[in-house]
């Protein structure tokens, strides 16, 4: 096996100070959890339907499918 070591990063090592400085703390931003639908109580899956720009997901419940979100221009394309 041959290892290749660039120039460029040699000097990019080099350069690295001897003091360490730590980077600023970053304010905690909340996310959206992707994953909640994964957390239904009933264990239940989604569908989706899409109609023209249109997209309704649902909870594939029976008899009759539940309505989780309605949106218009879910999507740019």
């Amino acid at each position: 096996m041959f290892n290749v070591t660039l120039f460029t990063d040699f000097d990019r090592i080099n350069a690295t100070p001897e003091e360490y400085v730590p980077l600023p703390d970053a304010a905690f931003e909340e996310i959206e959890n992707l994953k909640e639908w994964m957390q239904d109580a009933r264990a239940r899956d989604q569908f989706v339907v899409r109609q023209n720009m249109n997209t309704e997901v649902f909870w594939n419940e029976i008899p009759q499918p539940e309505l989780a979100y309605e949106r218009d221009k879910w999507c740019v394309s």
